[in-house]
Formats: C-alpha cells, structure tokens, sequence
C-alpha cells in the first residue's frame, strides 16, 4: 500500500441540471440545512459536478434521474451562470419543502431524441450530391476547425475530417447517437472528436475550441424550438470569417398529404430568420432540401 487518502462523504440531492435529464453535462447539487429545510436562494446549491464527458456515465446518471425523485426548493433559486434547466413545473409535493419533477420533451433535447437513438431510429444518411456540394463550399479545412451540430452516427462529421481535412467535433444531445459514432470506423488518421452536448443550453466551454471556421447543421435545424436563440448561439462560435453550412428541408415541397411529413420543411419566416445578418448567403437545391452556406 503507497498510502491513505481521505474522502468526505456528503449526503445531496439534485437541485438542477445543465443538459437534460436524460442526458446531463453537470449536476447542480443542495441539500438540506439541520432543521430539514431545503437549499434557499440565500444559500446556494452545495457544489457543482464537473461535466460528465464519459458517454457510459452519462447514460448512468440520466437512467437514475428517469427513476427517483429529483428535487428542488419551492422557492426556486436563481438560475445559475451555466445555463442551468430548472424546473418550474410542480406536479405534486412529495414532502414539506419538496417537489417531484416533471419535463416537457422539447424537440431540441435528448428527453426527445435519445429514446429514438437508442432504439435504432435511422435517418436519411449522407449523399453523394451533399459530398459533392461541400467539396466546392466550404472546401478543403486545412487543418481548420469544424463542428457538426447534431451529429447523429457521425457521417458527416467524419467526411469533413476525412475527406475534407478539418479538425472536427461532432456533438449531439443523444448518448446513444454519440455512442455509436464513436463505435464507427475512424478511417485514415486521427478522427473527429465526439461530445454528448446540448447545443441550445449546454456551457459551451465543454467544447475543445472557442471559435469554428466551420459549423454544420445537417437536418438538424428545423427542430429547434428556438430558432432565434439557437442563432445567436451558433453566430458566437462562428470565427470571424466562418461559414455556417445548413441542410434543411423546404416547406411546400414534398408531394404527399402526409401532415406530419409535409411539417418537416421550414417556413418562409424561418429562412428568413436564418438568413438575416449574414454577410454572405448562398443556397443550392437538393430535391425537398436546400444547402445554406452562411458567412459572417
């Protein structure tokens, strides 16, 4: 034995979470003070975790979350610095000073995508034609930073490192999605990096760069439920002089009557939206999709 180390052990409860809870990035924990009261603005969350990057504990703690109580003060502290999810929605109080908690799955986060990673859901793969796009725009990387939002199994990330050369991240909300990316062949040299983030709420200095000279955004867009906010996410991460490349699929045409099909293409208000405030817009067509490769 080389020696002792000394561990102190202390009882807390999840006061929030930054992610979701079925795919968390950091644990906010509290506690209860000595009269058995819970953690109040005035005293604040006990620690923070740090984040979770391991995709095993990830899905660990975000099962244990899905099958004990997770709780919070009734009076809700201040939201933290790093974008921590509160939940403000009480469905029942399971003892004085407790609430049990409730979600409502938005179309952005794992409590919506996971379940379907998880049971094999596929969706449309990368094609020829997109390959052949990006070969012309954006281009060789050169080294350069990429980051694929959504990245799913991780074709279109390994095809911009690849194929194309950029030093690329793939994230994505979904454990599972992460988890069989990174389960995929690397290829020729060094591949992507893969981190199980949301890109909508989660800190982003958990990404390994501060700035992109590239960022993706493959079928991913349409499902934001912020489009505005998801923006301004991705403009902050753009380097001067980047290039935000979109894939999405365009209202009115599909022919099919298929409501929840005909739902799947964005608006003339959403194009818009995503193309104001860029010093460059260019777009191709591909059948029901369009390719928008923004500049700042």
């Amino acid at each position: 034995m080389r020696g002792w180390r000394k561990y102190k052990v202390r009882e807390a409860i999840v006061g929030a979470v930054t992610g979701s809870l079925t795919a968390p990035t950091r644990l906010l924990l509290g506690g209860f003070d000595d009269g058995g009261a819970c953690s109040t603005p005035a005293a604040p969350p006990l620690s923070r975790t740090a984040v979770l990057q391991d995709v095993r504990a990830v899905l660990a703690v975000g099962a244990l979350l899905q099958t004990v109580p997770v709780v919070l003060p009734l009076a809700s502290p201040s939201d933290p610095a790093d974008h921590a999810h509160l939940v403000r929605h009480p469905v029942r109080a399971a003892r004085p000073g407790r609430i049990t908690v409730t979600t409502t799955a938005s179309t952005a986060s794992a409590v919506y995508w996971e379940p379907l990673w998880a049971q094999g859901r596929q969706y449309r793969p990368l094609c020829e034609a997109e390959k052949r796009l990006m070969d012309q725009q954006p281009g060789p990387g050169n080294g350069r930073p990429a980051l694929d939002i959504g990245s799913g199994a991780g074709a279109l990330a390994r095809h911009l490192c690849h194929e194309l050369g950029y030093r690329t991240t793939g994230v994505d909300c979904s454990p599972s999605a992460v988890a069989l990316a990174a389960a995929q062949g690397t290829g020729p040299g060094p591949g992507p990096t893969w981190r199980c983030l949301d890109i909508t709420a989660d800190d982003h200095t958990a990404l390994p760069e501060s700035a992109y000279a590239l960022i993706t955004c493959h079928l991913v867009h349409r499902w934001m439920d912020d489009k505005s906010a998801f923006l301004d996410r991705v403009r902050r991460l753009v380097a001067p002089g980047g290039t935000f490349r979109v894939v999405t699929e365009i209202a009115g045409r599909r022919t099919t009557t298929d409501l929840a099909l005909l739902r799947l293409g964005i608006t003339p208000a959403d194009t818009e939206l995503l193309t104001t405030g860029w010093s460059v817009v260019r777009t191709a067509d591909l059948d029901v999709l369009r390719c928008y490769a923004l500049r700042l």
